[in-house]
């Protein structure tokens, strides 16, 4: 978060409400114990301490609670900047007009105890938002999830550097073999299901086979419940006639296929020609004869039907060969139609002696149920399939390896586990070659960010191992998060970091991003801002002779340190050690601090007061 953020804080007593009460303990005290009253009278015991005081003020660290030291570790420890401000705020707070009461106290110092002073100066100042964070791995991936039989070798542990195609563990899945076939056969049957399930979807449509006339056709009507199986009469083909003539086998070798033909009518005493379609070499016998068929086809002229008795004869060069008897002309193609499928009728075209085309549909039927049972079979094949592909890439990989280089981050599998199933990622691979920190940035200070501002990351802040990088902020979360028990919204942000070796996951970090740079200011030591009435001001050493036009006017007399005039001055930005002088100051004067840091010293004693804020009251 921001190192310019106010914290709330309880209100403090006044100095002089402590200075009352603390006169009434000690009448109580001395009038309980005079020995104690003695003691205390000590002079050399009872030496003024002036405006600080070099130890810490238990009982005010109790009230409130743990706070982060931000020197910790360092030579010298600085004075937290938001204390005098919460002193400031408790007396406005508590009604006192003025902040004048406050000074005689922090301010009157021994006649030869020596102040603190600093000195106006130019430099460069940086406004920065900091907080704390967690390294994540840029780039991280599991492996061994679908790993299956009994693991054989283990070749990594967590920390092992691997690089990519390196073979992280080994299993046996010779016991999958069964299971595959298993597998195999349910996928075999599941195909058959879909195939049966397709066929009886489509037999809901009955279409002519062949191009013919349909005789004998029933009349259906649309929304009727019909049964597979039912008849819709017989479809024939009569454009072309069929005779079955026998000839004596003597004729054998002089009858062939191709050959013309006389096919006689005695019904109609006529003759038309016909075509000897194929010959068959059977035997048959008939009065002591031994005769063959051949087939002949003639094309119907329209007049023709099945039944009628012809005979034909063939011309060779011989002479024309008849045949050993008559037979009957037959419809070259005829076939009882029945319904392919159940359900209700939504179509029919039938119509008796009518012709129909190839393919033509002659009854359509709906049956809903097909549909279901064609998507389940389906689904169900589809399962099977992946299953068996699954045990097949199973038996297949022996070896799970890493398709990335980095750092073993955890293993949770060995030697003799059993894999009977698919599950939790066995083996995990970090990048270690760039990571992430995962932060939080202050809802206060999110507007002061960008994506691609350079981030000063700190790890082992404040110990021998420090260790300082630099990375990017390359995302910030557009929704901020409330932590429970908590009203204060931080935004999630990610910040990107090349490993300088030293770097390792789930490692706790701070960083500073920063966000203000002001070349060339005008600055003073913090220590040096004075607040009052709403104001700022500062205490300059006063020079003989010269005139001071923005001096203080409403700051009482004893509050100010001898040798020092209060001038009124307008601030800027400010930094953990400095504060922006806008206007009121010169470079080169010196003024009063009311603070100085020692070794080892962190807090104030009672009350304290002038540590400088990074914004004037007002502004």
């Amino acid at each position: 978060m921001s190192e310019h953020k106010l914290p709330v804080q309880e209100p403090i007593p006044s100095p002089e409400g402590t200075k009352i009460k603390k006169t009434q303990e000690e009448q109580a005290v001395n009038e309980k114990a005079p020995e104690k009253q003695a003691v205390a009278k000590d002079p050399e015991k009872n030496e003024q301490k002036g405006l600080l005081s070099k130890k810490k003020p238990q009982k005010l660290q109790e009230e409130k609670g743990p706070r982060r030291n931000k020197f910790a570790g360092k030579e010298k420890k600085r004075l937290p900047r938001w204390i005098p401000r919460v002193v400031i705020l408790a007396a406005v707070a508590a009604g006192v007009g003025g902040l004048a009461v406050l000074f005689p106290r922090l301010l009157h110092k021994e006649k030869n105890e020596e102040i603190a002073t600093g000195m106006v100066s130019r430099g460069s100042l940086v406004q920065s938002v900091s907080g704390y964070g967690t390294v994540r791995p840029l780039k991280e991936a599991k492996y061994g999830d679908k790993a299956r039989g009994k693991v054989t070798e283990v070749f990594v542990q967590p920390g092992d550097k691997v690089q990519p195609g390196d073979v992280l563990f080994t299993v046996d899945p010779s016991e999958l073999m069964d299971e595959l076939k298993n597998a195999q056969e349910e996928v075999a049957a599941a195909q058959g299901r879909v195939k049966e399930a397709q066929q009886a979807l489509s037999s809901l449509t009955t279409a002519a086979p062949f191009q013919g006339k349909l005789v004998g056709a029933p009349t259906l009507r649309a929304g009727q419940q019909v049964s597979q199986g039912m008849s819709l009469g017989k479809l024939i083909d009569d454009r072309t006639l069929t005779l079955a003539a026998y000839y004596s086998y003597a004729y054998e070798n002089q009858i062939t296929s191709g050959m013309r033909a006389l096919v006689s009518l005695p019904d109609s005493m006529t003759q038309v020609e016909g075509t000897v379609q194929s010959v068959d070499h059977i035997r048959k016998v008939q009065d002591g004869a031994v005769l063959f068929r051949a087939n002949i086809t003639i094309q119907n002229p329209g007049t023709l039907a099945a039944g009628t008795v012809a005979a034909a004869s063939i011309p060779t060069a011989q002479g024309e060969i008849m045949p050993a008897e008559t037979g009957t002309l037959q419809n070259a193609r005829e076939e009882e139609i029945t319904l392919q499928g159940e359900g209700k009728v939504t179509a029919s075209s039938l119509m008796d002696y009518g012709e129909y085309a190839a393919g033509q549909a002659l009854v359509r039927l709906e049956n809903p149920s097909l549909h279901t049972a064609i998507e389940n079979a389906q689904k169900a094949y589809d399962l099977a399939a992946k299953k068996a592909a699954q045990l097949e890439a199973d038996l297949g990989s022996r070896e799970v390896r890493t398709e990335i280089g980095g750092m073993v981050s955890s293993v949770s599998v060995q030697v003799g586990d059993n894999l009977t199933a698919a599950g939790t990622p066995l083996v995990a691979v970090s990048d270690t070659s760039s990571f992430l920190v995962e932060a939080s940035i202050d809802e206060l200070d999110i507007s002061k960010v960008s994506l691609g501002m350079p981030v000063t990351v700190t790890t082992g802040e404040g110990t021998q191992s420090e260790n300082t990088l630099t990375g990017t902020l390359i995302e910030v979360a557009m929704e901020a998060k409330v932590g429970e028990g908590s009203t204060a919204a931080t935004f999630p942000a990610k910040i990107a970091l090349e490993n300088d070796g030293k770097l390792l996951p789930n490692m706790s970090v701070s960083y500073k991003i920063n966000t203000t740079l002001v070349e060339d200011a005008l600055l003073i030591p913090s220590q040096g801002v004075i607040y009052q009435n709403g104001g700022v001001c500062a205490f300059v050493r006063e020079e003989p002779g010269k005139e001071y036009p923005n001096q203080a006017q409403d700051v009482p007399k004893d509050t100010v340190p001898k040798g020092f005039v209060p001038v009124t001055i307008e601030i800027g930005i400010a930094d953990d050690k400095n504060t922006q002088v806008l206007d009121g100051l010169s470079e080169g004067e010196e003024i009063y601090m009311t603070s100085q840091p020692q070794e080892g010293e962190e807090e104030m004693e009672g009350m304290a007061f002038g540590v400088a804020a990074p914004f004037a009251w007002g502004r």
